[in-house]
């Protein structure tokens, strides 16, 4: 009598059919594709359970209504197919932190398919290409000229298009690593019991993320992408040669830069429990003011100076 129909007042799937809804007229619910995909196939309904293809079917149907690029469409693919990587690893039991990379490289690799398919190989259609491609809804609002007034519209036309386009197939595997991510972290605190997604202690679930650390190779392409930019910023602008090494070097900047903010994010989430209270509102401050940079340089001086391995591994106690 009092037992308990999980279909009754299953709120994660209800949250995950309205993103799956949603999606299909509006942007703004894309980066939570892969948890709802992730949630829906798991329901114990069948026809839940085809949700996942229901709402895709129906962003192909509106895909030539709308002013979607390609991008958009390999993005979306792409989303989706992380939900099944995220079931995939729950049923595995594996650890999403092995596997944060696959979704980055994968996604860029892609990107840079579909470029050599729309340009039949022809690599100096690469400006022009990626110009029509930065105003995929798949990126950040910001990316797109109309967000910004005509007061400060010169100073992206000037500064941030130029590495928005030629960094597009690094930002596009940025974007789809994160949502990686961030899904993943949110699938781990879904709840107890639910789907089976707690795959160890409450206790234990950030504090295995507190160690993760970015692999030292992630330095490599890193100096090379900074390299090849500092020899095409300094050459003829004009050359067919910097056409080739800027996109190149800010393409491996960014690719290489996202596991270092990765790194970053460990660092604050292992610093904050165990530093004073006004240090950690300092953290706050800095991340709210300036997250990306501040991120990036704690990754980057952590993978340096390893600051973790110097400090207790328990928090203080307050």
């Amino acid at each position: 009598m009092s037992g308990r129909r999980r279909t009754s007042f299953d709120f994660p799937l209800i949250f995950a059919l309205l993103i799956l809804a949603s999606a299909v007229w509006s942007s703004v619910t894309w980066f939570f594709i892969p948890i709802a995909v992730f949630i829906s196939l798991q329901s114990s309904v069948r026809l839940f359970r085809l949700a996942p293809i229901f709402a895709f079917t129906g962003l192909l149907l509106v895909f030539s209504q709308r002013p979607w690029t390609a991008l958009d469409l390999l993005g979306l693919s792409l989303l989706f197919l992380e939900g099944g990587l995220l079931l995939h690893l729950k049923i595995r039991k594996l650890d999403y932190l092995n596997y944060i990379f696959v979704p980055l490289l994968v996604s860029a690799f892609a990107a840079i398919l579909v470029f050599l398919s729309m340009s039949h190989g022809d690599l100096f259609q690469f400006n022009a290409w990626s110009e029509g491609q930065i105003r995929s809804e798949i990126f950040p609002y910001f990316f797109r000229p109309e967000l910004w007034t005509d007061q400060i519209l010169d100073v992206y036309q000037s500064l941030l298009a130029p590495i928005f386009r030629a960094g597009v197939f690094g930002w596009f595997g940025a974007v789809l690593g994160m949502a990686f991510f961030i899904n993943s972290v949110f699938r781990n605190f879904i709840g107890r019991g639910l789907y089976g997604t707690r795959t160890m202690p409450d206790g234990k679930l950030w504090q295995h993320f507190y160690f993760w650390r970015s692999p030292d190779l992630v330095l490599i392409p890193l100096v090379v992408g900074l390299g090849l930019l500092v020899f095409a910023y300094q050459g003829d602008p004009t050359s067919s040669l910097k056409a080739i090494l800027f996109p190149l070097g800010w393409n491996l900047s960014i690719l290489a830069v996202f596991p270092i903010l990765i790194h970053g994010v460990a660092l604050a989430s292992f610093l904050i429990p165990r530093v004073s209270m006004l240090f950690t509102i300092f953290i706050f401050v800095l991340l709210f003011m300036f997250p990306l940079p501040s991120l990036v340089l704690a990754g980057l001086l952590d993978l340096w100076f390893d600051f973790r391995s110097r400090m207790s591994s328990n928090p203080e106690d307050s």
